[in-house]
């Protein structure tokens, strides 16, 4: 999106002229079951959620650049790897039991990735976020947000393209719209960082299947500011546990209906659910950022899709760059635990509340598991004892899913040698410093800023193959050509047609 039209809509003298001239009466071509909804008059310049809402309309493919189309592709591949992967997994098996008491249309209906049947769009985005992160949590983190964004972003996209027959453009575009409003308002304050320190995608990741539905389902700019409105109160997870089984999954079902009730007529009555006194910077943060209204006025600009990055590790995003360079050592170096005396790691200081930063660091025992997967010195252990064998890591959480199995002595020894600091003034959350010590006195050492996870196009199919049991080779081939022609693509549906299985 050019600029200077951000700048104009962010200084639009009437809210009149944000909204336009009621092409919301037809819902611009949506199904005749969204066109009912009426806009209240409103005086006054926009708000920064009508803004936003207006932004997100008038946004258009032509204008994304290549690598940003690119991105997008290669997080579907990402996505449709993780979903065709966890197909027999343990949560993907509760939304198999649950499914006779789901909502099944009687006709249509949107697929379930490695599912016959059908359910409706928002029960279908609920089950395809449970199956797409594979019980293993791999999704990607948007930094510096640090929301995990793919699993609540492509199951609406690919829900409401099948069922509305949807090309392929609108598909790649609805996806980066939705990256883009998540990074934007993920920026302007750190969820950890929140009196109640919490996930930020708890506070922000319904913004971004939010976008994907209202864009995808041709929402007016006040139905899409009134589903802005839901978006808000739908991530309100409290502290306490901070995790729940289907977490991710609720927000995305939860982020369709939003959207279907806006589209309705559903209103959330209020024009400043970000900026206002009991909006939800105020609510979370006590104040509203200084910075926000100069990173919406940023819209279109330095895509936040391209700061998404796919994580394989079953870990908090904040330590993969030091995974990554832990893994690197030793295999350079062909270190294994017993030659190493000790590990030493530096993290970037984020003025996070002193829990985080203990968990971060912590060699256990470990009383939560939700703790355990933000540990870096467990997760050092773990990389090295398992460095002679073939066990891949993300296999050995799979098997060993309680208390009691992670806190092995062996890897809790292994752990007290792993030391982590934190340093200030990094400036970028995904600085890692990462130094192994020998037993014989010898050091390797390295740091980086951030991954290079792109995934090329010769990957791909390696990637897809990890689904093979899911659906046919044949099946598989096409998903990858689709995805890669997918801005040319005229019905999108293809998609899910190729990641189910075939009729018999």
């Amino acid at each position: 999106m050019k600029r200077r039209t951000v700048l104009k809509l962010i200084g639009a003298p009437t809210a009149a002229a944000l909204l336009g001239t009621g092409g919301w009466r037809t819902a611009l071509g949506a199904p005749d079951s969204f066109r009912i909804a009426a806009s209240r008059p409103r005086g006054g310049p926009p708000t920064l959620t009508e803004t936003i809402a207006a932004l997100v309309n008038r946004a258009r493919f032509e204008e994304l650049p290549a690598e940003v189309v690119q991105k997008a592709k290669e997080l579907l591949v990402f996505s449709f790897a993780n979903g065709l992967e966890g197909v027999h997994g343990e949560q993907g098996g509760q939304i198999d039991a649950i499914a006779p008491l789901l909502s099944q249309p009687r006709t249509g209906g949107a697929s379930v990735i490695g599912r016959r049947y059908r359910l409706s769009v928002s029960d279908a985005s609920f089950a395809n976020c449970s199956v797409l992160r594979a019980d293993k949590g791999h999704d990607d983190v948007l930094f510096p947000a640090a929301v995990h964004t793919s699993p609540l972003i492509i199951p609406p996209a690919l829900a409401l393209a099948e069922v509305n027959k949807l090309a392929g453009r609108d598909v790649i575009l609805a996806i980066v719209l939705g990256y883009e409003v998540v990074g934007k308002l993920g920026r302007a304050a750190d969820g950890w960082k929140a009196t109640m320190p919490r996930r930020p995608t708890t506070i922000y990741g319904a913004y971004g299947p939010v976008t994907v539905a209202g864009r995808l389902l041709k929402l007016s700019d006040n139905q899409l500011a009134n589903a802005y409105g839901y978006a808000a109160n739908i991530g309100i997870g409290v502290p306490e546990g901070s995790f729940v089984d289907h977490f991710y999954s609720f927000i995305a079902g939860n982020s369709v209906l939003a959207a279907q009730l806006a589209a309705a007529g559903g209103a959330a009555y209020a024009r400043t659910t970000l900026e206002g006194e009991h909006g939800l910077y105020q609510s979370f943060f006590g104040e509203v950022p200084q910075a926000l209204a100069s990173l919406v006025a940023a819209f279109g600009s330095n895509w936040e899709i391209l700061n998404a990055e796919p994580n394989t590790f079953s870990t908090t995003g904040h330590i993969t760059v030091a995974i990554s360079l832990m893994q690197s050592i030793l295999r350079e170096q062909s270190l294994t635990s017993e030659r190493i005396d000790h590990i030493e790691a530096v993290l970037p200081y984020a003025n996070y509340a002193d829990a985080r930063l203990e968990a971060l660091a912590s060699q256990g025992p470990f009383t939560r598991m939700m703790d355990v997967t933000s540990s870096l010195p467990f997760a050092f252990a773990l990389i090295a004892l398992l460095a002679r064998t073939n066990v891949d890591p993300r296999d050995w959480y799979d098997e060993h899913d309680t208390l009691d199995s992670v806190n092995d002595p062996t890897v809790l020894r292994m752990a007290k040698r792993v030391s982590v600091t934190f340093e200030e003034n990094r400036g970028n959350l995904r600085y890692a410093r990462v130094e192994v010590i020998t037993e014989g006195g010898q050091r390797f050492r390295k740091e980086a800023t951030r991954l290079d996870t792109s995934i090329p196009r010769g990957d791909w199919k390696n990637w897809l193959a990890r689904g093979s049991s899911a659906v046919s080779q044949t099946q598989l081939d096409s998903l990858e050509r689709l995805i890669a022609d997918l801005e040319n693509v005229p019905d999108a549906s293809a998609l899910m047609a190729a990641a189910t299985p075939q009729m018999m």
